[in-house]
């Protein structure tokens, strides 16, 4: 009798690795760089960890890069305990030291990550929504060969987290992740689907089952549950302070900001407000207005409404309950913030003015 029940095919099979080996196999033995975006969440890092994984059993050595820095208490836990070895662009001294780049958790035409334009992109793997003209650039580049084969370019979009994608990858070439790295795997696909409970797909139940038995548990409730200094909650305290009501709308003021990835903090917290169906948190930063939005059902367009937010001079991208993004605001960051509240409050159908207080 056929079987009712046939196994799902696999998230990665033989083929989709075999054109990533060759990408990264073609030309000299130089090691590769694995970039990652500048202010790198645990998804980011679990996911640049296994890829560091799976091209060393290839017999090729690589670097984690990133330009920017490490500002969520969990991120940070998650680099301290784990002990994740990675390097800033400005350390590296000469990039032409590498054969090309592996792109994961962020694409080439994003611009939420520093991999200067000269070196080659050997592969991208993400799963974000960019724009429609970001992902042409990207796929574009994709298609050209940056040695005598094309790059291998695998992004979906449908997926919830970039770790389940990588741990696909390690699947199909036959290798189950030690603890280190399972521990890594499930706060990725933990974090970036809040336990499963935003944009996952069945493929990333699927990776927290297999993770969970692997995983140290102790150190994943360390790495999402650090201790907190006062200044984190003077941050909230700040944050929620400037944080106004525009009818199924909260926009929240994190001010200047040390690192973006804070702002996160900020809209995951809000978007659990009564009534509400977006959170939006903006903070400024070196010029750059960076920003995290937050929906919640019926609502499942936060990366729409993202793109339109960020207007004709930033970048944006995300899935759809979460997204971010970033606009160029060193000219005027007080008429870029007052244009951006505008085309956000109208594309989520929610009232102008000037809205209330939440406190």
């Amino acid at each position: 009798m056929p079987d009712d029940n046939p196994a799902p095919a696999p998230l990665v099979g033989s083929k989709r690795l075999d054109t990533l080996r060759a990408a990264l196999s073609e030309g000299d033995d130089r090691p590769i760089l694995i970039a990652i975006h500048d202010y790198p969440d645990p998804d980011a890092l679990a996911s640049a960890m296994a890829l560091q994984t799976l091209v060393g059993s290839w017999g090729m050595a690589s670097t984690i890069a990133y330009g920017g820095g490490i500002g969520r208490p969990e991120n940070n836990a998650m680099v301290e305990l784990l002990d994740i070895e990675m390097a800033s662009f400005r350390e590296l001294a000469d990039l032409g030291d590498f054969k090309g780049a592996i792109i994961a958790d962020t694409q080439p035409a994003a611009k939420n990550h520093s991999l200067p334009p000269g070196v080659p992109v050997l592969a991208v793997i993400d799963h974000h929504h960019l724009s429609e003209e970001s992902m042409r650039l990207d796929i574009g580049r994709a298609c050209r060969s940056t040695t005598a084969r094309k790059s291998h370019f695998d992004v979906r979009t449908d997926i919830g987290s970039n770790s389940t994608l990588v741990l696909g990858y390690l699947l199909a070439a036959g290798m189950v992740p030690d603890r280190r790295l399972a521990t890594a795997l499930f706060v990725g696909v933990m974090t970036d689907t809040d336990s499963l409970l935003r944009d996952a797909h069945p493929a990333d139940i699927d990776a927290y089952t297999r993770l969970l038995p692997l995983a140290d548990m102790q150190l994943v409730y360390s790495i999402c549950r650090p201790p907190l200094g006062k200044d984190y909650f003077r941050f909230l305290a700040s944050a929620m302070g400037k944080t106004r009501l525009y009818g199924h709308c909260l926009v929240a003021d994190c001010g200047e900001i040390d690192t973006p990835d804070v702002v996160s903090t900020v809209s995951d917290f809000l978007i659990r407000n009564k009534g509400v169906l977006y959170a939006l948190a903006h903070g400024l930063r070196e010029g750059r207005l960076y920003l995290s939005l937050r929906s919640k059902p019926p609502r499942k367009d936060a990366t729409r409404i993202m793109l339109e937010a960020v207007g004709p001079d930033g970048k944006g991208g995300g899935h759809n309950l979460a997204a971010g993004g970033v606009i160029d605001a060193a000219g005027n960051p007080p008429a870029a913030l007052e244009a951006m509240r505008k085309r956000f409050l109208l594309a989520a159908g929610a009232s102008g003015g000037a809205g209330e207080p939440l406190l």
